[in-house]
């Protein structure tokens, strides 16, 4: 049975099969769309824990609000109205 490496052997001169200086960017070529990846993730996830802190604030701040008054329908719009600001 002929093998790919003897096939390939046959047809590329000896010179190229020992060549190695394309390596470094062949490597360089996997590695980079994953860094970019990581960095890209780390970005979102940074985003995501300051909106989710946003969120938090914001809710605990509306929920001292209607906590702090009698609460009716009549008072209840000015404090969601107040979310605006708040964010």
């Amino acid at each position: 049975m002929i093998s790919t490496v003897s096939i390939l052997r046959s047809f590329v001169p000896n010179r190229l099969l020992k060549d190695e200086r394309g390596a470094v960017a062949a490597e360089f070529a996997f590695a980079v769309p994953l860094l970019v990846l990581l960095l890209i993730g780390g970005f979102d996830y940074g985003r995501y824990i300051l909106l989710h802190q946003k969120v938090q604030r914001t809710t605990s701040t509306i929920a001292d609000l209607v906590a702090r008054e009698e609460t009716t329908a009549m008072t209840v719009g000015p404090v969601l109205d107040a979310t605006q600001h708040i964010m």
